[in-house]
């Protein structure tokens, strides 16, 4: 694969820290970035209380407009929200769903991407990216170690599908972790109908924040996950 340089699209700023980007939808005209404030400032190794979830848009991809708050918690002071990271957004027959984590995965839903009404939480790991199929949500996040599944039809009732480890096993740039998983459904790409996950690997030997960079084609959700058939 052939990739071009990185192009930096927020301030270099540890009292807000622009980081995590979850992924891109497209909305009436513009291109919606969700992503997360993580200010360390001092120097701390993690986000303090005041992390919250925002979207950039674009019409170019190129050129963004300042980040925007998302109120996922509905019409409450921006104090009382609580610390929240790792936005995914996605839209479905004219809702929008917000996925973010706190408190396991919290999801909230708006009509316009401005207003928001809190829908609910449950257990989960973190950085989650959400596919939409067959009248079902398919919950891709990270616990401790590995890339797990959960599925709901309602956002009330989940199904656990488990976790996979893919190689990890044969992996030393991985031994101590994987995780962070994106899924991409390809459909409609010219790849027919398949996935690629891009994620990280982590070997803490090397440095706490170092991590390695992969990504892995599958036909099937069940392939990873095999629990999905229940």
């Amino acid at each position: 694969m052939n990739w071009t340089k990185p192009v930096i699209l927020s301030p270099r700023d540890f009292d807000i820290n622009i980081s995590s980007p979850g992924n891109v939808i497209f909305h009436d005209g513009y291109y919606y970035l969700s992503v997360q404030t993580y200010p360390r400032p001092n120097g701390e190794k993690y986000g303090n209380e005041k992390s919250r979830v925002f979207t950039m848009k674009s019409k170019d991809l190129m050129n963004w407009e300042e980040p925007v708050m998302l109120m996922v918690k509905g019409d409450i002071p921006v104090e009382d929200m609580g610390r929240m990271i790792d936005p995914y957004i996605l839209e479905d027959d004219g809702t929008f769903y917000c996925f973010y984590k706190q408190n396991g995965v919290s999801f909230s839903t708006s009509k316009d991407l401005v207003n928001w009404e809190f829908r609910g939480n449950t257990a989960c790991g973190e950085n989650v990216c959400v596919l939409n199929e067959n009248d079902e949500f398919y919950i891709i996040h990270s616990p401790k170690n590995g890339i797990g599944l959960l599925k709901t039809k309602d956002l009330k009732e989940f199904t656990d599908c488990g976790v996979t480890y893919l190689g990890q096993k044969e992996w030393p740039w991985a031994k101590d972790r994987i995780t962070d998983g994106f899924v991409y459904d390809l459909t409609g790409t010219g790849y027919g109908h398949r996935y690629c996950m891009f994620f990280h690997g982590d070997d803490f030997d090397s440095h706490f924040f170092d991590a390695s960079l992969a990504v892995v084609f599958f036909n099937q959700l069940d392939e990873l996950w095999p629990d999905i058939r229940k």
